[in-house]
């Protein structure tokens, strides 16, 4: 089941709009659940190498093909403009022969390499779930990413997130608010949303 919420920042006569606007506002109680994956988050059992289609990870979990994960970077440097974590699909899964270790076999190959060593490990999260609240894809993203995506220090030694950019992200929201509300989520992905610089958002 996916939600899609609309509207644009710029239709707002002013910020913060009301929280129904592009948003779910609870005032009694909601309960939603979707399919329980476990666990939803592992890392690497060895080292996986560019180009490869295939991941090891540390668990078994019930994963599902056509489900979206991602693999995290194990660079030094992680910054908008410049890093290593891939968002891939599930083609398959398949038990190994070494107990509590599976094999994930991806829908295209991996452009960089994750380390898996004894001393630390990629992280691989599952991404995917059967509920998905999310804002429209017309105006949630930021408009305000024009390049420099980051900024360089005086000594030119560091890279920084440059000031007045990524500020005009206008998704959706969830509010649960109140003594006497309630609310239960399990399973639900939330993607596309939050309203940047709007306290509550």
């Amino acid at each position: 089941m996916t939600i899609t919420l609309y509207g644009k920042r710029s239709e707002q006569a002013e910020l913060p709009a009301p929280n129904w606007v592009k948003g779910i506002d609870v005032t009694g109680s909601i309960e939603a659940h979707g399919a329980r994956y476990s666990p939803t988050w592992t890392r690497l059992a060895a080292t996986a190498t560019a180009g490869s289609t295939w991941i090891l990870i540390q668990d078994c979990p019930n994963w599902q093909p056509g489900q979206k994960i991602v693999v995290t970077t194990t660079e030094l440097k992680d910054s908008r403009d410049w890093h290593q974590n891939e968002e891939m699909v599930i083609q398959s899964l398949a038990v190994t022969s070494n107990p509590g270790i599976c094999a994930v076999n991806l829908t295209r190959p991996l452009q960089f390499l994750h380390y898996g060593g004894r001393e630390y490990q990629a992280e691989v999260a599952l991404l995917s779930r059967n509920i998905v609240i999310q804002g429209d894809e017309t105006d949630s993203e930021p408009t305000d990413m024009s390049e420099p995506l980051v900024c360089v220090d005086s000594n030119n030694n560091s890279t920084f997130p440059c000031p007045n950019r990524f500020l005009t992200g206008f998704g959706a929201h969830v509010i649960i608010n109140g003594q006497a509300t309630l609310g239960r989520l399990s399973g639900v992905e939330m993607f596309r949303v939050g309203q940047t610089n709007v306290l509550g958002r």
